[in-house]
C-alpha cells in the first residue's frame, strides 16, 4: 500500500483527535503488536504494553495543549509541541515542550 504525505498526515491527526478523546480502542487501532513506543525511560512494545502506555497517560491527564509544528517526511511524521499533566503539575511544572516522532508502515504506527 503506498500512502502519500497527506495520508499519514490525516492519520497523524486522526490518531491525536482519539488520544485527545481518550478512546483507547480507535489509538490501540493505530497499533500492531509489532509496533514500539519509547517514552522516557520506558519501551512498550506490542498492543498489551501500548494499551498501558495509553492508560497510564489518560491516567495522569496528559493532554497536548499546543502544537507548535508538524513536519512529514516519507512515512515520518514529527510533532513538536507542549504537553501538561497531572503528573508534570506534580513536579511543579505547568507544561513542558517535546517531539513526537511516529513511523507509519502499511498505514500504522510502528
Amino acid at each position: 500500500m503506498i500512502m502519500s504525505e497527506m495520508d499519514f498526515d490525516a492519520l497523524a491527526r486522526d490518531y491525536l483527535a482519539a488520544f485527545e478523546a481518550r478512546d483507547i480502542s480507535a489509538c490501540l487501532g493505530y497499533f500492531t503488536e509489532e509496533s514500539t513506543v519509547n517514552w522516557q525511560v520506558g519501551v512498550y512494545r506490542g498492543l498489551s504494553d501500548i494499551q498501558e502506555w495509553h492508560r497510564d497517560r489518560f491516567d495522569a491527564d496528559l493532554k497536548v495543549i499546543q502544537i507548535e509544528a508538524l513536519h512529514i517526511q516519507g512515512n515520518t511524521f514529527v510533532l513538536d509541541g507542549i504537553v501538561t499533566s497531572k503528573t508534570l503539575q506534580t513536579w511543579r511544572l505547568k507544561s513542558l515542550a517535546g517531539r513526537m516522532t511516529t513511523v507509519f508502515r502499511d498505514g500504522k504506527i510502528s
